[in-house]
């Protein structure tokens, strides 16, 4: 038939079309541009942030019921996610992340604060922590702490903090960089989540 004719094409014209926009990506050679690619990668953030082989139904409840319970909402959370996946870490890291610094933050109310002298051994302003809004603006504080950090003082703020590679490297990269690519994800959600949508009807 004239479909099956010419459905080789469409590869080999794809592939130019892929190499064509990677070319203009990088010739940019801005962090934030290369990142904004990994944007389709959410359409795994969520299945990596629930656990391999969930539905997608059963992925979204537990993911929303998360962020509810520690005050992200769930574009926050799946932007965040998406840029530690684009630095190469693990897109669940977000959550053990995001946990952490809000258990820290509400440690203050029962008085178990045996953090904040090994944090602020390590170098942190641990008032970015207990004075930011939620979780996700004490980690937009500390990138600037990261981002004017020596390298030896941030291998001593990510033990403390519990920060892997990816992480340091993504807020080392300063606020600005930080809030950009966080928007870039942001926006790419609508088509991701649509794309996901159409995923979820193959499974």
């Amino acid at each position: 038939s004239a479909s099956s004719a010419t459905a080789p094409c469409a590869p080999a014209t794809a592939r130019r079309g892929r190499r064509s926009r990677g070319n203009a990506i990088a010739s940019t050679g801005t962090v934030i541009n290369q990142g904004v690619l990994q944007a389709a990668a959410s359409i795994t953030t969520l299945s990596a942030l629930t656990g391999a082989g969930l539905k997608f139904a059963k992925s979204t409840r537990e993911i929303d019921n998360f962020t509810r319970s520690i005050g992200v909402g769930r574009s926050d959370l799946l932007a965040f996610g998406s840029a530690l996946q684009g630095m190469g870490g693990n897109a669940d890291s977000a959550m053990g992340i995001l946990t952490s610094l809000e258990q820290k933050r509400a440690s203050i109310l029962t008085g178990d604060t045996g953090w904040i002298p090994t944090a602020a051994r390590a170098g942190i302003n641990t008032d970015d922590i207990l004075q930011a809004s939620d979780s996700l603006d004490a980690v937009m504080r500390l990138s600037d702490q990261f981002q004017k950090a020596t390298p030896q003082q941030r291998l001593n703020m990510a033990d403390a903090l519990g920060f892997d590679p990816a992480t340091v490297a993504f807020l080392s990269q300063g606020r600005g960089v930080v809030e950009a690519t966080l928007n870039q994800y942001r926006d790419a959600r609508p088509l991701v989540d649509g794309l996901t949508e159409a995923s979820r009807d193959l499974t």
